[in-house]
């Protein structure tokens, strides 16, 4: 009899255990799950790779942890690779469309990284991280309605997310060109208390909208909260002088050019103000020498173009003036281009042509992320109709 019930509690022992170590590697993967979805330490992450390592049954989970580890180190086509080989199914399904499509994103897929998240954010309407990422496609697709959609999708599902609030404000300039309403993003990013370096950032970014509008005391109040540095200098002494007080911002000035004379804020601060009292032979090295480093300087052009004509010399100043209307003809045709860009998504050509005035105006790495978006675009327009073999390899692998 004993022996009979020994040899039943036997088997039983070994399930009760095999269940334990089975449930045991479930909350393990979650762990490392949640870890790759909110950065957090990839030590358990490793720890879990290590425990699923030649366990057939675990396969798809180790693939997709693989996977994860390598998109954090930047390596997005490695990590597909992977990706390819984890069950669109279960518990895995949303994890892995939202990091196919941060990694899509990363290499410049645009058409399927917009798939892969939208499936996200359809089936789980309050994933505020697919929301973000799909932000930044639209953003790098030049659609700045449909990010500013997704960001406030983030700001409802997070109110105290910084970051939303400072991606919403960079969409407003760099997008929109609304440089009150980006003021009024960065101010609401402010009030979330974000960490460095986000913090030196949105605070430098406030203060040149406020430059730009000519808001010099909201911008000195800015600065004032800045960390001591050359930039913040540099701003004290462009809000003294927009203030009227010439006096203080000279004598900022003179302390930059003992420290930091070569740097391009200070070459034009310090010519508008020698201009501005009368000494224009003093601005014209400074203007030169930030013309030879960026000739598109529209700024410094225009600066260099008084400096000439308050020396009477008429002809240097008109070929200045020349040329400082020829690239600002450029930049409005760029306005213009990148206006019509927005109001027609599915325009490649119009991008391609965008791309063109970029180059023309020495804007290198804008030109080339249009002509991505021009490649994009034909994409997605051909995926208005997708044929089986044009589906993405992460749709259709098992």
């Amino acid at each position: 009899m004993i022996v009979g019930l020994l040899l039943i509690a036997s088997p039983l022992a070994w399930w009760a255990s095999a269940r334990r170590q089975h449930r045991e590697l479930e909350r393990r993967i979650d762990l490392a799950v949640a870890a790759l979805l909110d950065d957090g330490s990839l030590d358990v992450v490793n720890e879990t790779i290590q425990h699923l390592t030649g366990r057939r049954e675990w396969r798809s989970e180790l693939r997709f942890l693989k996977g994860g580890v390598l998109l954090r180190n930047g390596d997005a086509p490695a990590a597909m690779r992977e990706f390819l080989f984890v069950r669109r199914e279960g518990k895995l399904r949303i994890p892995l469309f939202r990091l196919v499509g941060k990694a899509l994103y990363l290499q410049g897929e645009l058409v399927d990284a917009e798939r892969a998240l939208r499936t996200v954010v359809v089936e789980q309407p309050d994933d505020a991280e697919a929301h973000r990422w799909l932000a930044q496609v639209y953003h790098e697709f030049g659609s700045a309605q449909g990010s500013i959609a997704e960001l406030d999708q983030v700001i409802r599902l997070r109110p105290g997310d910084f970051l939303a609030y400072q991606l919403k404000a960079a969409t407003y300039v760099e997008s929109l060109g609304d440089l009150e309403a980006a003021a009024e993003m960065y101010r609401q990013a402010l009030e979330r208390n974000p960490p460095e370096p986000h913090l030196s950032e949105i605070r430098r970014e406030l203060a040149r909208c406020l430059l730009i509008e000519k808001d010099y005391g909201g911008a000195l109040e800015i600065a004032r909260d800045m960390p001591e540095g050359l930039l913040k200098q540099v701003i004290t002494a462009e809000c003294y002088w927009g203030l009227g007080e010439s006096e203080s911002a000279q004598s900022l000035l003179d302390r930059l050019d003992e420290t930091d004379a070569d740097d391009d804020g200070v070459l034009l601060l310090g010519a508008v103000l020698a201009i501005d009292r009368g000494d224009a032979r003093a601005a014209i090295p400074r203007l030169q020498k930030l013309l030879e480093r960026n000739p598109q300087n529209v700024v410094a052009r225009h600066q260099l173009s008084l400096a000439y004509q308050s020396l009477g010399d008429t002809a240097a100043s008109k070929a200045e003036s020349e040329r400082m209307l020829e690239i600002r003809s450029l930049q409005m045709r760029r306005e213009e281009l990148h206006a019509r860009a927005l109001r027609q998504p599915s325009d490649a050509e119009v991008r391609d042509e965008l791309a063109a005035v970029c180059e023309q105006l020495g804007r290198n790495d804008e030109a080339v992320r249009w002509r991505r978006n021009a490649e994009q675009t034909r994409k997605a327009v051909q995926a208005l109709h997708p044929s089986p073999e044009r589906r993405p390899a992460y749709e259709t692998a098992p």
